[in-house]
């Protein structure tokens, strides 16, 4: 399975080799809080993109991250998976 360059990674990427990795949930320069947007039209923190990380790798399903973005100022922001807020950088 290709790897999806949409999602940031912590390290090595999501192989057969690294079933498990790390997602970024922030932004390496400024530190600024990252979510991912989905095929489907959902929002995921990264822990949402690692608790699904084959769908979120998988073009055929409405969980593919097609895009990822910074949270500069919305205190609603929430992942659609967990349910949790995605942090503002503001």
């Amino acid at each position: 399975m290709p790897t999806n360059e949409k999602i940031q990674y912590v390290g090595a990427s999501f192989s057969e080799t690294n079933p498990h990795p790390f997602v970024r949930s922030f932004t390496r320069i400024g530190t600024y809080p990252i979510f991912y947007i989905t095929k489907g039209f959902c929002i995921l923190s990264a822990i949402g993109v690692e608790e699904n990380i084959e769908a979120c790798n998988d073009p055929d399903d409405d969980m593919f991250i097609v895009d990822h973005a910074i949270n500069w100022e919305s205190p609603d922001l929430h992942c659609d998976y967990t349910g949790e807020p995605i942090e503002s950088a503001y």
